[in-house]
């Protein structure tokens, strides 16, 4: 999942803003936050020309449109907090 989710940051910052980045692998999500995975957007911000906020949240919009396990996700100040469906994990283990 981490890799499809890295992929898909990459695809999804072309999609959005016309500009190439690296992907980062995501991290586990804090256990104070919702989500189970989070993607940091500070590094993408040159390339949206967008406050973390919003830049999030236009990436959260993305990946749920184009990676079916992703059911949910929020923003916490550049923080964009995935929640992976329950069905994902199930069919991991």
């Amino acid at each position: 999942m981490e890799k499809l989710i890295e992929e898909k940051v990459v695809e999804g910052i072309k999609h959005l803003y016309g500009e190439i980045v690296n992907g980062q692998a995501p991290q586990k999500t804090r256990p104070d936050f919702e989500g189970d995975l989070t993607v940091v957007v500070f590094p993408f911000l040159k390339a949206s020309k967008k406050s973390p906020e919003q830049t999030g949240e236009e990436l959260g919009v993305y990946l749920k449109e184009n990676i079916d396990a992703v059911t949910d996700f929020n923003v916490v100040k550049g923080f964009l907090n995935l929640s992976i469906s329950a069905n994902f994990w199930v069919e991991e283990f």
